[in-house]
């Protein structure tokens, strides 16, 4: 699978640069070349590692991955039983892997759904488009700005707040501990938040209705 990519990005490179840039994952399929083959990387070239390595070298795709797994999961500073959770699911994965993208998703489930119902609650409550503006800014930026400096427990609160954080929070590594039980944090982060945007649609609806009599 990873020799066909880089050899058909490679091609494409040739043959259409333009088209190489803009309509191919070559962000993460460089990525993938570099944490799971580093040794193959020539740093004296100035161009990214996609573009160079000898695809025949990329063997051993699936063994790498398990390694890097296991070094991730130490870095990230899981518990025992958090790793062993992430490893048995990782285990559910079916061999081989099938590419899709997955930006779009990132997009319509991290952003659309649940950031909608927020912003027209916001729209209703505030009394003039000004206020309006800076309450939006506030939500939007504030808990970005302070999650970083907030212990970890609370940095999981604040991803759960609408428009906080990126959409690509819902691939992270996170767990959450819920009575007793380990939850994948992309579970809580999808469903908290669309259900809190779900839930400003009726107050939206019933300030409009007060505001038109």
């Amino acid at each position: 699978m990873i020799q066909k990519m880089v050899k058909d990005y490679q091609n494409l490179r040739v043959s259409d640069p333009d088209r190489a840039r803009d309509e191919t994952d070559w962000r993460v399929l460089n990525s993938w070349i570099q944490t799971l083959w580093p040794e193959l990387e020539e740093p004296e070239k100035a161009d990214i590692m996609l573009s160079y390595v000898e695809p025949d070298k990329l063997t051993g795709f699936y063994e790498r991955r398990e390694q890097q797994i296991e070094k991730f999961l130490d870095l990230m500073g899981t518990s025992d039983d958090e790793k062993a959770f992430f490893l048995r699911m990782d285990g559910k994965v079916e061999i081989p892997f099938r590419y899709s993208w997955v930006e779009g998703w990132s997009n319509l489930l991290g952003n659309v759904l649940t950031d909608m119902g927020v912003v027209m609650l916001i729209s209703v409550l505030c009394r003039s488009s000004f206020a309006a503006i800076l309450s939006a800014l506030a939500v939007i930026c504030v808990p970005g700005a302070v999650g970083e400096y907030l212990p970890a427990a609370l940095q999981k609160i604040v991803d759960l707040i609408p428009l906080a954080g990126s959409s690509t929070d819902i691939f992270r590594t996170n767990v959450y501990h819920i009575f007793g039980r380990i939850i994948w944090s992309p579970w809580i982060l999808i469903t908290v938040p669309f259900v809190a945007g779900a839930a400003c649609v009726p107050l939206c609806v019933r300030k409009w209705r007060k505001q038109s009599r």
